[in-house]
């Protein structure tokens, strides 16, 4: 697994300052994982950490880009530009091999000819799924998302901001934060709060896809892992349920900044 330093190549002492400076509880790093509907965003926003709160997002970064693939890609197709062009374009501003490129425009195109409205946010099957293919299989390699995470991560402590990264599903999304003292939050959710979540939510019914799409990898590959703070989140959805949820994860979260300052 790499290191801040291996990852980015930094100068040496930088990564032992940013350790340094977390460990002092000025700033903090909290990495929030989480199947779907667990409410990583939900604690993401009400989290209350030290000083000024920024946010890393994989999941956002994944949006952004491929909102910048859409900005290119979508001109092209409608002007009936080749499919080898379309790829070339998705291969220059994301850096993917040939075959994923091509991958990632056949799967654009799919939508776009089925008629329905779409951004990076949509919360569809389709979506969900082009956006699963982005976060793993579709990267030039494993730490492509933490290399552009820690980049902005190293800026944000150095001014002295805390930050929340939710929707991080595989390994190097918590190990490379946690060697330099970041510390991360699981937030479990039972496979019917699942389902009803997803049904009220996305208005989504049960289906092989949507079952495919709860069994990928960027679901299931910290289930086991041994994450510092775990909370379940199978609250009713009351109004109750994220001030109840809300609560349990600020008081851990506050008594593992408490133990870490001793």
């Amino acid at each position: 697994m790499s290191t801040f330093e291996e990852l980015l190549q930094w100068p040496a002492g930088s990564a032992d300052r940013m350790r340094a400076k977390l460990a002092t509880g000025e700033v903090a790093w909290v990495v929030i994982s989480g199947k779907m509907c667990s409410g990583k965003e939900l604690v993401a926003g009400n989290l209350i950490l030290p000083g000024t709160k920024e946010f890393i997002s994989y999941g956002n970064i994944l949006r952004e880009n491929l909102d910048f693939v859409l900005d290119e890609v979508v001109p092209l197709y409608q002007n009936g530009e080749s499919l080898a062009e379309q790829a070339r374009v998705v291969k220059r501003i994301l850096d993917y091999n040939d075959v994923n490129s091509l991958s990632l425009v056949l799967k654009l195109i799919s939508l776009l000819r089925s008629g329905e409205e779409f951004t990076p946010w949509s919360r569809s099957n389709a979506m969900r799924d082009i956006l699963q293919h982005m976060g793993s299989d579709y990267l030039p390699d494993a730490n492509y998302l933490p290399n552009l995470a820690a980049a902005r991560a190293k800026i944000l402590i150095e001014n002295g901001c805390s930050i929340v990264a939710p929707g991080s599903r595989f390994l190097q999304d918590v190990e490379i934060p946690r060697s330099v003292g970041a510390f991360t939050v699981r937030l479990d959710v039972t496979r019917e709060t699942q389902l009803r979540r997803l049904k009220a939510r996305d208005g989504l019914e049960p289906s092989e896809e949507l079952m495919k799409a709860l069994e990928h990898p960027g679901e299931t590959e910290l289930d086991d892992y041994p994450h510092d703070i775990r909370v379940n989140n199978d609250y009713e959805e009351t109004p109750e349920g994220p001030v109840l949820l809300m609560a349990e994860v600020q008081k851990k979260v506050d008594e593992f900044l408490a133990g870490r300052m001793k």
